[in-house]
Order: structure tokens, then C-alpha cells, then sequence
């Protein structure tokens, strides 16, 4: 027992814990076989109090393991879920990086039509719509690009008849001015 010899003490335990004693058998026991009892008693109860505070121990290590496990577990979700928060982020980003560079390369088709053929862009913008699924919104704003591209043209060609007609009465303008002039001289 003095070398810790547990397997000894745990034999012991059984009989200390589930014997009947009378007084007939205390009075039959010697001092020495008392005492011998009464440290085997102390021993294993040393023994327990020793077992209950390595198990209290081990269960305060366990549950702070858990609680920093916990803890990183929470960090982990919190920064799982910011990623994914920027994943989406970048992903409506580059669906409208996208959209503008179809905006970009549908306004240089229409340019390069407009300039060379109408009915190029007719089948570029055509070609282009084809492309992809426009939403409800893409629509409207190609809607408000093609009005706004008709209007512009429009209003090119009004600024040309208006120039090709301060052309004219500027020429005009000099005939007579010309002819004023060739009177005066003579």
C-alpha cells in the first residue's frame, strides 16, 4: 500500500465497503487487526480523494479545451462567413463588369454599325441580345441605350441639314454680299 499499489487497496475496497461488522466481531479484533483496518480505511480513502481530484482535474482541462475549441469554432464560422459575404461581393461585381463590358462592346458594335451599315446593327444588337439572358433591368437600359442612341443620331442629322443650311445661306450671303460689292465698284 505504502508504494502505491492500487490493485491492493482496490481487493480491500470491496470488503470494506460491503462488510457487516457487528459488535461481537469488534470485540473479537485485536488493536493491532483494528488498526491494521483503520489504515487500510485511511489509504483507500486517500486513494479515492486522490482518483476524484485527478478526475476534476482532467474535467476542467476537457472543458477548456472545449471552450477554446468553441471559441475557435466561432472565429472559423464568423470568418467563413465574411468570405462568403466577399465571394458574393465579387461575384455581383463581376456579373456587373460583365454587363458593362457587353454595354461597352454592344456601343462600339452600334458605333461601328451606325457608321458602316444600319442593318449591321440591327444584326449586331441582335447578335448581342442573343448572347445572354438580359434581366428585366438590362433590358430597359439596352431599351434606353437604343432610344438614346436614335435620338443622338437624329440629332446628328439635324445639326447636318442645319450646317449643310448655314452652308447654303453663308454662300449665299457671299454671292450677294459679291454682287453688292461688284455694284458699289461700278
Amino acid at each position: 500500500v505504502e508504494q502505491v499499489d492500487i490493485d491492493t487497496l482496490q481487493m480491500h475496497l470491496e470488503n470494506l465497503t460491503f462488510a457487516e461488522l457487528d459488535i461481537g466481531d469488534i470485540q473479537t479484533c485485536t488493536d493491532e487487526n483494528f488498526l491494521k483496518l483503520f489504515r487500510i480505511a485511511q489509504l483507500t480513502i486517500e486513494y479515492l480523494l486522490n482518483v476524484q481530484h485527478t478526475l476534476y482535474t482532467y474535467s476542467n482541462t476537457l472543458e477548456g479545451q472545449l471552450a477554446q475549441t468553441e471559441r475557435e469554432n466561432s472565429l472559423a464560422d464568423f470568418k467563413l462567413t465574411v468570405q462568403d459575404e466577399q465571394l458574393l461581393s465579387l461575384k455581383r461585381e463581376l456579373r456587373e463588369k460583365k454587363r458593362t463590358l457587353k454595354t461597352y462592346e454592344f456601343l462600339l458594335t452600334q458605333r461601328a454599325s451606325r457608321d458602316a451599315d444600319p442593318e449591321r446593327l440591327s444584326a449586331a444588337t441582335a447578335k448581342l441580345q442573343q448572347q445572354r439572358e438580359p434581366d428585366a433591368q438590362e433590358i430597359e437600359l439596352a431599351r434606353a441605350r437604343q432610344e438614346a442612341a436614335r435620338q443622338l443620331a437624329i440629332r446628328e442629322e439635324a445639326m447636318r441639314v442645319q450646317q449643310e443650311e448655314l452652308r447654303a445661306q453663308a454662300e449665299q450671303m457671299r454671292e450677294l454680299l459679291q454682287s453688292e460689292a461688284e455694284e458699289m465698284k461700278q
